[in-house]
């Protein structure tokens, strides 16, 4: 099936009827790997700007950017780098490294030399529905590499999903705040059913201060099948309930940035603002939200991003207009910590909710970036205290040390292609020292 979205730009104020204050979009810079594909030649301009000089036209192919500037990706044309806006006849997908992430297909897939639904990028493969390991994704296209399948398939509809994924919770609180689901039916414009692995949890506000706008108004927009509007986030927060509208493992239209890893790749979180709630009570309940969702994803608060990471969009525009955005990550911090961190003193071995283990001195410390002696075997625990697990360890001699999935160091034996000697070291052929 081919489609072809403009995904939007606008928060919930492009939702909603209601009357709302205008917010004006800053300047989106940044580097990533974009493929284009290219349908009706196009003009190229030489700076990232409508009015600047046209330099030249692009042919119709696909083409590959290092960089993009609000609309506009960096292309290689006649010898030179050149700006290429992104025309309706542009289609622009950005690529993710997967790390040979387990998936489970539950249909047979035609296999593409690119991923764009093009008869002409079929390799004239089929992949049979089974289990693989993904090495790459273009948002709604997987790629496999497996020695006897090569090639991008697209799967919608739940077709296929990432194995170890979480999609929803069963419990009807999350860190003391009520919580329900209310998931959305399938469809084009707000559930496609895309597979996702999240990198990323994205911070909005809803930019709707009308009364009774609370986060089960929100829910029932997203579940009207009349909705038409192509957007969708998975959480909504306000002061007395968090309500999830989509699974966590599945794509949803948020972020403003196209095909891109805003929409491709986070969590989306709407925190209510409506006049006649309490706005400091949702700002809350939605830092619980995250640091749970932190400690059961294993991300780090480096993952915790704004809208307006993603598209230049002044959003979450209440945090930002109030200038709390670090205070809203020290408290995530802070509440993440209370999670994983025990709430009497241990000596030794500790598994955290986030399933990581960790490891206390007699004094009460946590054991960072170093080596721990338990038993026979040497655990290396990382600058965040959790106990690597099929992990190189390098030192500025030029060693590096390798411990497995339990998390003990490994001895005589190749790891890698590396082999690794009695004590435990694999000394690198490139070190002069």
């Amino acid at each position: 099936m081919k489609k072809r979205f403009c995904i939007l730009l606008l928060c919930l104020t492009c939702v909603f009827s209601f009357t709302v204050q205008p917010i004006k979009a800053e300047e989106y810079q940044r580097e990533g790997v974009w493929i284009i594909n290219v349908s009706e030649p196009a003009e190229l301009n030489k700076d990232a700007d409508l009015d600047s000089d046209k330099t030249s036209e692009l042919e119709t192919g696909v083409y590959m950017s290092y960089e993009r500037h609000n609309n506009f990706y960096k292309v290689e044309a006649d010898g030179e780098e050149q700006w290429l806006y992104k025309y309706p006849y542009v289609e622009v997908k950005e690529i993710v490294d997967m790390n040979n992430d387990s998936l489970t297909l539950y249909m047979d897939k035609e296999l593409y030399s690119d991923p764009f639904d093009e008869d002409e990028y079929k390799n004239g493969t089929t992949l049979p529905q089974g289990q693989y390991k993904i090495t790459k994704k273009a948002f709604d296209w997987l790629y496999v590499d497996d020695g006897t399948y090569q090639g991008w398939f697209e799967a919608e509809l739940g077709q296929a999903v990432f194995d170890n994924t979480i999609g929803e919770y069963a419990d009807p609180e999350i860190e003391g705040v009520a919580y329900k689901t209310q998931i959305i039916n399938y469809s084009d414009n707000r559930r496609p059913g895309y597979t996702m692995i999240p990198k990323y949890i994205t911070i909005h506000n809803t930019a709707n201060k009308n009364e009774g706008s609370d986060a089960q108004r929100h829910a029932d927009l997203q579940s009207n099948p009349n909705n038409k509007t192509v957007s969708s986030w998975h959480f909504t927060v306000d002061d007395h309930q968090i309500i999830q509208s989509m699974p966590l493992n599945e794509i949803a239209y948020h972020a403003g940035d196209g095909m891109s890893t805003g929409n491709g790749d986070s969590i989306a979180i709407e925190i209510c603002e409506n006049s006649d709630g309490d706005f400091n009570k949702a700002f809350d309940n939605t830092v619980q939200l995250v640091a749970h969702l932190l400690a059961d994803l294993h991300l780090d608060i480096d993952a915790v991003k704004m809208h307006r990471d993603w598209s230049g969009k002044n959003c979450p525009n209440v945090i930002i207009g109030e200038d709390r955005w670090d205070e809203f990550l020290t408290k995530i911090q802070e509440a993440y910590d209370d999670l994983i961190i025990p709430e009497s003193p241990v000596v030794g071995w500790y598994q955290a909710v986030d399933g990581y283990w960790y490891y206390y001195n007699e004094d009460g410390t946590m054991a960072v970036s170093k080596w721990i002696a338990s038993g026979a075997n040497w655990f290396y625990m990382d600058g965040k205290g959790r106990m690597g697990t099929n992990l190189w360890i390098a030192t500025t001699e030029g060693r590096w040390y390798y411990v497995d999935g339990e998390g003990k160091m490994v001895y005589n034996q190749s790891v890698d292609g590396c082999w690794i000697n009695s004590y435990g070291i694999y000394r690198s052929p490139l070190w002069q020292g």
